[in-house]
């Protein structure tokens, strides 16, 4: 589960730099969803 977060949180800040920024937040809806 930490593990889990981990990269979460490593992806919140690399795929913005990344302009990733519509993956990101169809990973958010999903977490919000389950």
């Amino acid at each position: 589960m930490e593990r889990m977060i981990q990269n979460t949180t490593a992806k919140f800040f690399l795929i913005p730099m990344m302009g990733e920024e519509t993956f990101l937040l169809q990973n958010l809806m999903k977490w919000m969803d389950i």
